[in-house]
């Protein structure tokens, strides 16, 4: 797939089918958890609905970040103290005007990247392998969907090893390799 805006077509399309399976199987636990009696149980599926709903938040970060395209270059940089100042006027009015809104934004903007979004996502494919009570259609399809969405996107996102380059031997004059 050589053409760009095929792949980034082909890409999104598989981060969005990620999404669709973290959300399915996150509902999925989230009812469960709804009808659990016993407490401790209760609160092992509320976990796993939180952490399956924290990778449908990345994934979807992620999709907004790649439809957005490259950024634009900044026209002048701005100084540490200066971009200080600025945020913390805007946060200021904003914890003014908007009560509440600051624990909002904190959860807005988690720090998302494409191997934390996987890794994240096989913790949500782990919790619903191991948990009763899940729909058998969460069993029988999206749980299987989500294992062969994320072994392709690993294989996609797995680094080439490197080569290291073998350290040449320099010979000091008094023949001590250094």
């Amino acid at each position: 797939m050589s053409d760009p805006a095929a792949r980034a077509d082909h890409e999104l399309q598989l981060l969005e089918s990620l999404i669709d399976c973290a959300e399915t199987i996150s509902l999925a636990i989230g009812e469960a958890a709804s009808v659990e009696s016993d407490p401790a149980r209760q609160l092992d599926l509320f976990d796993a609905f939180q952490r399956g709903f924290l990778g449908v938040r990345m994934g979807i970060r992620l999709a907004l970040t790649l439809r957005a395209g490259p950024r634009p270059v900044r026209a002048a940089p701005i100084t540490p103290e200066r971009e200080r100042v600025e945020t913390d006027r805007i946060d200021v009015e904003r914890s003014v005007n908007e009560p509440g809104r600051e624990r909002e934004r904190e959860r807005e903007y988690e720090a998302v990247s494409l191997p934390m979004f996987l890794k994240t996502l096989g913790v949500v494919s782990t919790d619903a392998a191991r948990l009763d009570g899940l729909p058998a259609h969460v069993r029988a399809e999206a749980l299987p969907t989500l294992e062969r969405l994320l072994a392709q996107a690993d294989v996609r996102t797995s680094p080439v090893p490197a080569q290291r380059p073998q350290p040449s031997k320099i010979t000091h004059p008094t023949g001590v390799d250094l």
